[in-house]
């Protein structure tokens, strides 16, 4: 599942999909592109390293 966007996001999505292709946790994945659309969406931009925003969203998840 790919979701792209530009600059922190589409690096963001891009570290997701290297950890799910060793992972290999559909159900997971689907899950955490989903918050990473969420928080894509809102109005703050995103602050950090996307490599963080994805260890987050993989965290929680």
């Amino acid at each position: 599942m790919n979701v792209r966007q530009s600059g922190e996001s589409g690096a963001c999505s891009e570290h997701l999909d290297r950890f799910f292709a060793s992972y290999g946790n559909t159900k997971m994945q689907k899950a955490a592109m989903k918050a990473l659309c969420f928080v894509v969406a809102g109005d703050e931009p995103m602050r950090g390293k996307p490599e963080g925003w994805a260890a987050g969203i993989v965290w929680i998840g």
